[in-house]
């Protein structure tokens, strides 16, 4: 089942599903489940982008970054985050479950 406003994304699936069933179906094995974003943080100076980085990797950090997170959905947990450092820009990448919400957005 698929429930969802947007009918081009209906209308995309069924087409898929038409596609995939013609061509004698499909076996598929699930071995993660979670979705990943990873945003850019851009600081100043590598200093301040350093101490973010060390700040969002510590255990209060990671705690804090949790709750927030966890706060803004129902369905939405922060299973973990990782950054990078490249210069003064902060990559931080997250992996969230999003329960029984798409979570795209």
């Amino acid at each position: 089942p698929m429930a969802t406003t947007e009918g081009c994304l209906v209308a995309s699936a069924s087409r898929g599903c038409k596609a995939i069933n013609s061509g004698g179906g499909a076996i598929t094995v699930l071995t993660a489940d979670g979705m990943t974003r990873g945003p850019c943080v851009a600081f100043e100076t590598l200093e301040c982008a350093g101490a973010a980085k060390l700040w969002l990797d510590s255990e209060a950090g990671q705690d804090m970054m949790k709750k927030a997170f966890n706060s803004t959905s129902r369905f939405a947990r922060l299973q973990f985050m990782k950054t990078a450092l490249a210069g003064t820009n902060l990559y931080i990448r997250f992996k969230t479950t999003t329960g029984d919400a798409m979570g795209m957005n």
